[in-house]
């Protein structure tokens, strides 16, 4: 995937369950603790890479370092962060 083409939601809805366990609705032979790296937490958040290390520096983003330039995110914490920040839509219609 060209990492400048934002993916497309089934793009997107297919890299997240092919990571995530059976149980939370990934595939039956994804590992239980998968691990995304940064520019698949990019990816699937649809943000740059300045925005998502600013998240990582700020302890925004649930994730630790790998190694000295190296950052992952496990799946599960990533999902949690994701509901966690989501709000429920505020909009009413008129009428």
């Amino acid at each position: 995937m060209n990492p400048r083409v934002h993916p497309s939601v089934g793009q997107r809805k297919r890299l997240m369950a092919s990571a995530l366990p059976a149980n939370l609705g990934g595939s039956a032979t994804a590992p239980i603790s998968k691990m995304l790296t940064a520019p698949e937490v990019c990816e699937y958040l649809r943000v740059s890479r300045s925005t998502l290390y600013r998240l990582f520096r700020n302890r925004n983003i649930p994730a630790f370092r790998f190694s000295k330039r190296d950052w992952r995110v496990a799946v599960d914490d990533l999902a949690q962060w994701v509901e966690k920040q989501s709000e429920p839509c505020r909009f009413t219609r008129k009428g």
